[in-house]
């Protein structure tokens, strides 16, 4: 990377039964690891906090999420993953079209439509 070129990615990570999140802490940063439960303790999170540096912010995520992906193995990018069968016949997004109320029967409905 050029001298102020360069991108970096801090990324919060939630592994197991924590979740990790940056917050602002006088001059620098503060990393914070819990379980949202006071009675849920660890000393040790191996996987708290994911650094990247890119020069194109697009694929500097894009690289990112898959490193991630591959380190904590929870999870798939959408690269990864095959679109389902009958994603054709989904004209509209089941969210847009249901906000809350999304149940099969609606789903049925939509695929008949």
């Amino acid at each position: 990377c050029e001298v102020g070129s360069a991108y970096a990615l801090l990324m919060p990570l939630v592994e197991g039964g924590f979740r990790c999140t940056l917050s602002g802490s006088g001059s620098g940063l503060k990393l914070l690891s819990e379980s949202g439960d006071a009675r849920v303790r660890t000393s040790e999170v191996s996987n708290a906090l994911y650094v990247g540096v890119g020069d194109d912010p697009f694929t500097l995520v894009a690289e990112s999420m898959a490193a991630v992906a591959e380190r904590l193995g929870t999870f798939q990018v959408k690269a990864a993953k095959r679109p389902p069968a009958d994603r054709h016949l989904f004209g509209w997004c089941t969210w847009d079209a249901f906000y809350q109320s999304v149940d099969p029967a609606g789903i049925q409905a939509g695929l008949r439509s």
